[in-house]
């Protein structure tokens, strides 16, 4: 944590170096991205990618496949991977494990 009011005063082309003596940027680390990601869903629940970044951390039981399926769904739908969630005639096409899975991840959100 202490990396970041160094990164936010270094002037870009002087990050290399910051860089060079081993020190990952602040924003690269996943628990910040992940954070992130959450913030954003949180307030745009159909932002695609914040949704999938975040659908399965923590574990949540919601497998690559299922995130897979409620994707194409949503292409499909010409709709938000959320919009794919929360859709009944989609939620019924998975199994009971999936669909809680599914459920619990739109109570939480």
């Amino acid at each position: 944590m202490q990396s970041r009011p160094l990164e936010n005063r270094v002037p870009h082309g002087r990050a290399s170096v910051y860089h060079l003596i081993g020190g990952q940027s602040f924003f690269d680390r996943s628990e910040i991205r992940d954070f992130l990601a959450y913030l954003k869903v949180f307030i745009n629940p159909h932002d695609d990618v914040s949704l999938l970044r975040i659908a399965n951390v923590p574990a949540r039981d919601s497998a690559d496949v299922t995130m897979e399926r409620l994707l194409a769904a949503s292409q499909e739908r010409k709709g938000s991977v959320f919009a794919a969630m929360k859709n009944p005639a989609v939620q019924v096409t998975f199994q009971a494990k999936a669909r809680q899975s599914i459920e619990a991840f739109i109570a939480f959100r």
